[in-house]
């Protein structure tokens, strides 16, 4: 059992062609986290955009609509999630799986129908 351990082969960042394009590393790291590196990416971007421009229309106008904040955050993060999953390394695809573009989508869904259905 230990013999196996200490002979077990990980994958380094030498086993990537980095010259191949800018996102070989980002496949690199999320190979390395276990698929957990984009959807956090993506995560951070949708409080990002929601956050932002809630706060930029309280700043500006002096109310901020937050329900069109997360519709807004919504749509643009899936629009990512979407162009994430086009991406491919070795013809599979590397930055986002298939389940967590369904969960983006989802909550896009959700936000928007939020948005739809508000009082405001």
């Amino acid at each position: 059992m230990i013999d196996k351990l200490l002979t077990m082969t990980y994958t380094s960042i030498t086993d990537y062609n980095i010259t191949a394009g800018l996102e070989v590393p980002f496949c690199y790291v999320n190979s390395v986290t276990g698929g957990v590196f984009m959807p956090l990416i993506l995560m951070a971007v949708w409080i990002i955009f929601a956050l932002g421009s809630y706060f930029i229309q309280k700043e500006k106008i002096g109310s901020g609509d937050f329900p069109m904040s997360l519709a807004v955050a919504g749509f643009v993060t899936s629009i990512l999630a979407i162009l994430f999953r086009l991406v491919k390394y070795n013809g599979v695809p590397c930055l986002i799986d298939g389940l967590s573009l369904a969960v983006v989508i989802i909550v896009a869904g959700i936000s928007i129908l939020y948005f739809l259905f508000s009082k405001d």
